[in-house]
């Protein structure tokens, strides 16, 4: 009985056998028995019929008479239809000269062969044996009807996209029956709106070239002109086809919209407004930590040109590649970026290059292989910090201040700043923009530490 669900009756196939036989009545019966089908009768005789269906005699006979005559009528037809089928390719020249392709190895080949046979035996009469102009316009025609079938071809296939169930991003997914609706399914409805659209779009021009032409193979009378059936019958063709299309992607855009409109009333602000704002900082702090990678390595490679000048970009500079009296010339801010240049992270110079930039510095050889062994920067920022602290005294003693003050100074700064070797920041300060130094990291950077 389950199987028999599937058939509505009135619309089986055997229904055509039993109705010539006045047996409609039994249809039901056939149906649920498993004979569905008009070949399904060839395994049945009379006995079956009675014991299952509950014919009579005189019923199961004629029920299996007509399936006989039904057998040799359709046997009589086919035989008609191959008989008919030989002639017409024994009578077709298949020409190289006239277009026939005689080892197609493409579609494009194989379509041409059978628009050729359709077009040879109704136009070959009517250019009177001029092989050339035979040709030309067998051509023309086999040309227009491949890239119709092409573009049909494309449409189906992009038809076939949008009703696609697997595809989260067509309109089949999210016409399931099961689909619950998302914030983010309304721009996805937008999306195969529009690619509707288009495909529309498309669909349009090409029945209009297809009606365009079909026009002008009917003749005022109605009557299709002599020679233009077999183009005739492909516009027909195509142009149903393409209704068909139109008509299912009508119904694809109505469901959309109604799905649309449900979704704007379920979700009253648009997908973008619900991102959440962890992902964008956390997008902002990836971001900012590049930036401060990018801006340690310019700064550091600037130094570096600077107090290397043989030095190029691409290998590693060496201990005779400094110059000690530029290096002796840096300010306070290069200072700082050529100590980064020692650090074991830094890959620009040579272990010999950073024990003479190092020496170069004002650093003591202990302090310098104490540093290596253990990676602590403080020394080399105390370092830095004499050294800075001398020329200020130089400075100082030059325009008479004295030493103690200078000294005062620096103690006010080791005790009262987490920053050694460095002015504390003054937010007030329109030139202090930095680079600043973090103790933790030991890397210098623009920010100021809170």
């Amino acid at each position: 009985m389950a199987s028999s669900s599937r058939f509505i009756l009135g619309s089986s196939p055997i229904l055509d056998v039993l109705q010539r036989a006045d047996l409609e009545d039994y249809e039901g019966a056939c149906v649920r028995k498993g004979l569905k089908k008009v070949e399904h009768l060839q395994h049945v005789n009379e006995e079956l019929l009675r014991q299952e269906l509950g014919m009579t005699v005189f019923e199961a006979r004629r029920l299996l008479e007509v399936y006989k005559e039904s057998q040799e009528s359709t046997a009589e037809m086919t035989s008609h239809k191959n008989a008919a089928n030989r002639q017409n390719q024994a009578s077709v020249n298949k020409d190289k000269n006239l277009g026939w392709i005689p080892n197609p190895r493409n579609d494009m080949s194989r379509f041409y062969n059978e628009v050729y046979e359709s077009f040879y035996l109704e136009r070959v009469g009517y250019f009177g044996g001029n092989k050339k102009a035979f040709k030309k316009a067998f051509h023309e025609e086999a040309r227009r009807e491949y890239d119709n079938e092409k573009a049909v071809k494309k449409i189906r296939e992009q038809l076939a996209q949008l009703k696609s169930v697997k595809d989260p991003s067509k309109a089949g997914f999210l016409l399931r029956e099961n689909h619950i609706l998302k914030p983010h399914d309304s721009t996805t409805i937008t999306q195969n709106m529009l690619h509707i659209k288009r495909v529309e779009t498309s669909i349009e021009t090409l029945q209009k070239n297809l009606k365009e032409h079909l026009e002008r193979t009917i003749h005022s009378s109605g009557r299709v002109l002599t020679g233009h059936k077999t183009a005739h019958d492909f516009d027909e063709q195509k142009l149903t086809e393409l209704q068909g299309f139109r008509n299912e992607l009508h119904t694809l855009i109505t469901s959309l919209s109604q799905l649309q409109e449900t979704c704007k009333a379920a979700f009253k602000h648009p997908f973008s407004a619900m991102k959440r704002k962890s992902r964008k900082r956390k997008q902002n702090t990836q971001k900012s930590v590049k930036r401060k990678k990018a801006r340690h390595v310019a700064r550091t490679t600037e130094v570096l040109k600077k107090i290397a000048p043989d030095w190029s970009e691409g290998k590693i500079c060496e201990k005779e590649d400094l110059c000690g009296d530029i290096v002796k010339e840096l300010g306070k801010r290069e200072q700082k970026w050529a100590v980064a240049l020692m650090f074991d992270q830094c890959e620009l110079l040579n272990d010999s290059a950073k024990s003479e930039l190092r020496t170069m510095l004002g650093f003591s050889e202990s302090e310098s292989s104490s540093n290596a062994s253990d990676g602590d920067e403080s020394s080399d920022q105390d370092n830095l910090s004499s050294i800075n602290d001398s020329k200020d005294s130089e400075r100082n003693s030059d325009d008479g201040a004295d030493d103690s003050d200078v000294t005062e100074q620096c103690q006010e700064e080791d005790s009262g700043s987490v920053f050694t070797a460095v002015e504390a920041y003054d937010s007030s300060s329109a030139e202090d923009i930095g680079p600043y130094w973090n103790t933790m990291e030991c890397t210098p950077y623009y920010e100021p530490i809170e």
